[in-house]
């Protein structure tokens, strides 16, 4: 998986949204952003498969630009409106709403997925250097 989908909307869609989701001290405008924010990470992630999707046609045809090309404009549009929205208003957000010692416990909740989220990657790309190293009739250490 892409980084930017298994490690900053994981963390996300895990730690930040549902606490802030959970808060009695948010206003309906607030809860409404969230809940916007929610909706769009899953854009997102239809937009990014989508993209993929297209690179794989491209691969097999590379006659057919359209729709990579669409595919490509469409996810870069989506980062773009959603960075532009988490770092205008999703930080500021939770800088007003959350208490230090809650900021703290989602930083370590946080950092545990990312650590989480390096190994599984050493890890997977150690078992497929063992397969390219059997398929090439090397050695596996």
């Amino acid at each position: 998986q892409i980084a930017f989908e298994t490690s900053h909307v994981s963390k996300e869609e895990s730690i930040l949204l549902p606490a802030l989701e959970k808060l009695d001290r948010l206003s309906a405008i607030q809860r409404e952003f969230v809940k916007h924010l929610l909706i769009e990470n899953r854009r997102g992630k239809e937009a990014l498969l989508a993209l993929r999707f297209a690179v794989d046609d491209y691969e097999r045809n590379p006659n057919e630009k359209g729709m990579l090309s669409w595919r490509i404009q469409d996810f870069a549009d989506y980062v773009s409106a959603y960075i532009g929205n988490e770092d205008e208003r999703l930080l500021s957000l939770a800088d007003e709403v959350l208490e230090p010692a809650e900021q703290q416990a989602m930083l370590q909740r946080a950092e545990s997925i990312e650590h989480t989220h390096c190994i599984d990657h050493l890890n997977n790309s150690r078992k497929i250097l063992t397969k390219l190293r059997r398929a090439k009739g090397l050695s596996a250490a």
